[in-house]
């Protein structure tokens, strides 16, 4: 060995070693890309050869000592213009993982957006610049590495020049133009797989966070205040009236949420099989375990809860995180059972009208679904009917589910196919006669979604990291009602937005009377109230003539 070294030069065989380790981290990441852009995985799945080394303490401590010995060289008079470009371009990169590495151990991120790419430091503060400011985190990290790897390929080509035979500086001399061509193509490839088309909305919105790792379940408390799940990171946070969101649970893959009566949190952890409960001290008590794979929570007024999971005891099919089941949870009486079985790729639920309603990929052993929900009659005791299928065609892979104060459903889907349209990684919204209309589209991987108390909606959209904020509409602005009235039919006007939909409810009516507002949003509905009477009103406001978001009630007596 020391022979050896003596022959190549200590300086020669630490510079090729420097070379070949950086090929072969380079390697990781175009495993990494061919994960996310050839096999499809999510890119909080997709961590290359060695997933247990993509951490932010391993990324940080690799590029500090490829910095080093970089320096290291430059000292040994290794110096030639490529190697000092290498050393500062090396020394950017580090800095990347610096801010990462602190960022992780600040909020327990780890994934996130660094300095550069979307949802990065310079994206937050307003900058916009293609690439700069656009690439996910795989590219952006490919990009270092290729360049970086490519400037010390070249300052080893100057300092071995003169060693190399003949056929290898011909081979050399044609390395630059392919290297150039084969980061061009990969860059391309990475950024070309989903266009970075605008989300479109029937409502306006905003994006309440951002740069996190996989955000799946979300859940407004009774305060107001949400709670979002970040599955890849392990993390549960709580957004507040302050910007920074409040870390409240370190879990393994935390998934569906959902509220007590009593407004404390349920949370489903998938890989651990458990329903967890944050009780107000911050502490956590097991609801329920022994579940494989629970994903998604309805609660019930009587306390009970309904959850999606692959199953109670046995797996069943290959995929064993696939959702098959629908679990009661008794939490009183501590006693789990399954009540619905046979359903393909579970997810969402959700309670309307005395059903549960469950998102899925349709019943088995039937035909395959694109997507289906299905509907259970919830008899007494809890168990569940035989299943209908509610709505069988528009919507691929659903997820997540709402239900608004009207009784529309939110849901969250791959892609609603309409017979127009068709509407890519969407919310659609289904109204109370089922029929389907597009809310959201263009989103990037839509998961659980919440409506807050204004009627505003949550969205987790999966692995861009980002929960968005939809806004409803504000409550109908009456005009002045008479205290009484002889008149059969009275009617109630006021201001709202440009051709939205007006419910007026009086009393405990069941079926609304309804109307449009005009272009300047005023309305006059005419209803006809209980003679000799108390008479409440509430007053709904549905923006884009029903197909938005709907307001919380204008009340009024008559």
């Amino acid at each position: 060995m020391r022979g050896w070294l003596a022959r190549r030069g200590l300086v020669r065989s630490i510079f090729e070693v420097l070379l070949l380790v950086q090929l072969g981290h380079l390697g990781e990441h175009l495993v990494q890309l061919a994960q996310i852009h050839l096999l499809g995985w999510p890119p909080p799945q997709a961590r290359g050869l060695v997933a247990a080394l993509d951490v932010e303490t391993v990324h940080f401590a690799w590029n500090l000592g490829v910095l080093s010995v970089v320096a290291w060289l430059l000292r040994r008079d290794v110096r030639s213009t490529p190697l000092l470009l290498t050393f500062a371009w090396a020394a950017a990169h580090t800095t990347e993982h610096g801010y990462l590495i602190t960022r992780a151990v600040l909020s327990g991120v780890q994934g996130a957006p660094g300095i550069v790419g979307a949802g990065g430091l310079l994206a937050r503060v307003g900058l916009s610049t293609p690439g700069l400011t656009t690439w996910t985190r795989p590219t952006v990290h490919l990009v270092w590495n290729v360049v970086e790897v490519g400037l010390l390929g070249i300052a080893y080509v100057a300092f071995a020049w003169p060693r190399l035979s003949a056929l290898a500086r011909r081979g050399l001399s044609l390395a630059p133009g392919a290297a150039t061509a084969t980061l061009a193509a990969l860059v391309l490839a990475s950024s070309a797989t989903r266009a970075d088309q605008p989300v479109t909305a029937h409502a306006p919105f905003h994006v309440v966070m951002d740069g996190r790792n996989e955000l799946v379940g979300v859940a407004v408390a009774p305060d107001g205040r949400v709670y979002v799940s970040d599955r890849g990171a392990g993390l549960v946070y709580r957004l507040g009236a302050t910007a920074m969101p409040t870390t409240v649970a370190h879990l393994d893959r935390p998934a569906g949420l959902a509220f007590t009566d009593d407004g404390r949190l349920l949370i489903a952890e998938e890989q651990a099989g458990r329903i967890l409960r944050l009780e107000d001290n911050g502490s956590l008590t097991v609801v329920a375990s022994g579940l494989k794979t629970p994903r998604w929570i309805a609660t019930n007024d009587d306390g009970t809860l309904y959850v999606t999971a692959h199953r109670l005891t046995s797996p069943d099919g290959a995929d064993r995180l696939e959702g098959r089941v629908v679990v009661r949870i008794d939490v009183e009486a501590n006693s789990v059972s399954e009540v619905a079985t046979g359903i393909r790729a579970a997810q969402g639920l959700t309670r309307v009208d005395g059903s549960l309603v469950v998102a899925s990929g349709g019943l088995g052993p039937g035909p395959a679904s694109t997507g289906a929900l299905l509907r259970y009659p919830v008899l007494p005791g809890g168990a569940l009917a035989s299943a209908e299928i509610w709505v069988g065609t528009g919507l691929k892979q659903p997820t997540g589910l709402a239900l608004d104060a009207l009784g529309a459903v939110y849901v969250a889907s791959k892609a609603l196919m309409l017979e127009t349209d068709t509407a890519k990684r969407a919310v659609a919204k289904m109204h109370a006669d089922t029929v389907l209309t597009d809310f959201v589209a263009n989103l990037a991987d839509p998961q659980g979604i919440a409506l807050g108390d204004d009627g505003s909606l949550y969205v987790a959209d999966g692995k861009s990291g980002r929960l968005y904020r939809f806004q409803a509409p504000p409550a109908p602005a009456l005009d002045a009602l008479p205290p009484a009235s002889k008149l059969r039919s009275i009617p109630i006007s006021g201001t709202t937005e440009p051709r939205a939909r007006i419910d007026i409810f009086t009393n405990d009516a069941a079926q609304p009377v309804s109307g449009l507002a005009d272009a300047a949003g005023r309305f006059s509905i005419a209803i006809t109230p209980e003679s000799n009477a108390l008479n409440g009103i509430e007053v709904y406001a549905t923006a884009y003539g029903g197909d938005g978001l709907t307001s919380v009630a204008a009340t009024a007596q008559l």
